[in-house]
């Protein structure tokens, strides 16, 4: 079988890397098609690998916005988002605020 454990875990790794976001690169790194790895993924963890992938990439962003130290933008940069608009609009879509808006609710609930 394929180990999907371990590419699970390199995606959690590599969530900053934008060479996660492809599909056919994550079939390759398991060594299958990739509708045959879309297919056992989403069966082993009930989303497809892609939404995988955004969730990683959600939780990556997260974590280092929480770093107070660093900018939107370097945050931006360090998850390989084109621009800061991108990844605000990313942000945005994946947990209803903008990166700054996360900043300042993690400050009153921290």
């Amino acid at each position: 079988g394929i180990d999907l454990s371990g590419i699970a875990d390199m995606i959690k790794r590599n969530a900053h890397s934008s060479d996660i976001m492809n599909l056919e690169y994550l079939a390759k790194m398991a060594h299958v098609h990739p509708s045959y790895f879309s297919r056992k993924f989403k069966k082993q963890y009930g989303t497809s690998p892609m939404q995988f992938v955004l969730e990683a990439r959600t939780d990556a962003a997260k974590k280092l916005l929480s770093d107070r130290t660093l900018t939107i933008n370097a945050v931006a940069e360090t998850m390989h988002f084109n621009n800061v608009k991108y990844f605000s609009k990313f942000f945005k879509r994946r947990t209803g605020m903008t990166p700054s808006e996360y900043r300042k609710h993690i400050n009153k609930s921290g």
